[in-house]
């Protein structure tokens, strides 16, 4: 399978773990793929990647091996956002936690998920010029040079939140760049440059709390280009795009 963030995943740890806690290894190549031998190994299986910065994604797979074959799983924060349903649907706090034997106890959860990815990300895939019907981000092969599958992921954006779950959304961008205007709304940004700051690619704020937007702020942090607001109160007043992380919403 491939291993990518948008990018590929490059000399990443690969681990899967079967149904009966045995796991093998592997290291991602310049091009973020892997091959693993699973012989003698019993699916379901749990998997995940470390990057190179330690960022950690998760995967699954539930399809039976093939005798002398391959079965592609595919690895990014789109998967990891299934792995974490699963783990969330069997009582646990996202895709960290989730096991083997929870797996294979909510296998079906594979499948609900991966619908409403198609419902989620419409916009994302079909700017990559797929159909939202038939998206599989696990088990179709792909290469990462930021075309099809590959687009889709770089037009995702990942949040892992505070409580282990995980989000995704498509960047604000596909839709023209308009924000949300609805009291209460929320967004989530990755990635933001600001001209006194950084929101880090786990979508939160400078002191890790998701961000939320057009809520009304009670403590604005002095000293800052970019308010958000979160669990501190804070407002997003405006911030502005890198590339593809997003474009700039003004909510006053």
């Amino acid at each position: 399978g491939t291993a990518g963030d948008g990018a590929p995943i490059v000399a990443g740890t690969v681990v899967y773990t079967d149904v009966n806690g045995k796991t093998a290894a592997a290291t991602t190549d310049s091009v973020g793929y892997y091959r693993i031998d699973l012989t003698g190994f019993t699916p379901p299986f749990v998997v995940k990647v470390t990057r190179t910065d330690g960022v950690v994604r998760h995967s699954v797979n539930v399809n039976p091996l093939k005798a002398r074959g391959f079965v592609t799983v595919n690895i990014s924060g789109v998967t990891d956002k299934i792995a974490s349903d699963v783990a969330v649907a069997g009582g646990r706090n996202g895709a960290a936690q989730l096991t083997p034997q929870i797996l294979a106890a909510h296998v079906s959860v594979v499948a609900t998920s991966i619908a409403q990815l198609r419902t989620t990300l419409a916009s994302a895939i079909r700017d990559a010029g797929l159909d939202p019907a038939t998206y599989d981000p696990l088990t179709v092969p792909f290469r990462a040079d930021h075309t099809g599958y590959d687009k889709v992921l770089d037009n995702t954006i990942i949040t892992v939140l505070p409580n282990g779950q995980t989000e995704v959304a498509p960047d604000p961008a596909l839709n023209g760049g308009t924000p949300p205007t609805t009291p209460g709304a929320t967004g989530f940004l990755a990635g933001m440059w600001t001209s006194k700051g950084y929101f880090n690619d786990e979508l939160a704020a400078e002191d890790n709390t998701p961000i939320q937007i057009g809520k009304d702020a009670n403590d604005e942090k002095a000293g800052r280009a970019c308010y958000a607001t979160n669990g501190n109160g804070w407002k997003l007043t405006q911030f502005w795009g890198c590339g593809g992380c997003g474009v700039g919403w003004n909510i006053p």
